[in-house]
């Protein structure tokens, strides 16, 4: 069956929301969006993969070439239009989208030993900012997970839930408690953070509820100060 015919302007608005490509600090979450986007069509895809390819110059061969030179020119457009200053240097020679992708990759998915220890180090030193909330912390450490798959070393379920806890406040000591008593099969990420958010959500209610009566407190004694002057007066 035929793919259907990139809808350039779809396209090319789609493209417009993609934050630039800057290097390799944005890489992962730059190289997600725009291969998201690509795959809205097959041709745009397996033209950047090198799945579809130039037929050759042959009159019989018109109609695929065509197919191709629209589907690499449309993928060609999206990314050096998705790409800052430096990225966009290592394009200059590049004659096709298969090519850019091709650059692209092998530029920043570095899956060296020296860059897969640094980002190993990232997760085992990682720290929970108390300035931040429980799906900010839990999302920073994902994001460096994602990262340590991406050169290759994938850390499982079961590692990641272990560090998260290790790594929580004291604020959420009595958690693990409660997490201990969770069935083991039922221990996943996805309820993990579920219940890790409820707990904050709690603790941040008991903390306005105390706020609250404190403020009572405090009004209540100074009325009754105001009334034993009066009647001292």
């Amino acid at each position: 069956m035929l793919s259907k015919v990139p809808d350039s302007t779809k396209m090319e608005s789609a493209s417009a929301k993609i934050e630039m490509l800057r290097g390799e600090e944005n890489w992962l979450q730059w190289r997600f969006v725009m291969r998201t986007l690509l795959e809205e069509d097959d041709d745009l895809i397996n033209v950047c993969e090198g799945n579809l390819c130039h037929p050759g110059n042959s009159a019989e061969k018109e109609i695929a070439r065509q197919k191709f030179l629209k589907a690499d020119r449309l993928a060609r457009k999206l990314i050096v239009t998705s790409v800052g200053r430096k990225p966009l240097d290592l394009l200059l020679c590049c004659t096709t989208a298969h090519e850019m992708w091709k650059k692209l990759n092998t530029v920043y998915d570095m899956k060296s030993d020296e860059n897969l220890n640094m980002v190993q180090k990232q997760f085992f030193d990682f720290k929970w900012e108390e300035s931040e909330n429980v799906s900010h912390n839990l999302s920073k450490l994902e994001l460096i997970a994602a990262k340590m798959k991406a050169f290759g070393s994938e850390i499982g379920e079961k590692m990641l839930i272990t560090r998260i806890l290790s790594v929580l406040p004291n604020k959420f000591d009595h958690f693990h408690s409660a997490w201990d008593s969770v069935e083991e099969e039922k221990k996943t990420l996805d309820r993990l953070s579920t219940r890790l958010m409820a707990e904050e959500i709690r603790w941040k209610k008991d903390d306005q509820e105390t706020s609250v009566a404190l403020v009572t407190s405090n009004n209540y004694k100074r009325e009754q100060q105001k009334r034993s002057s009066k009647r001292e007066y």
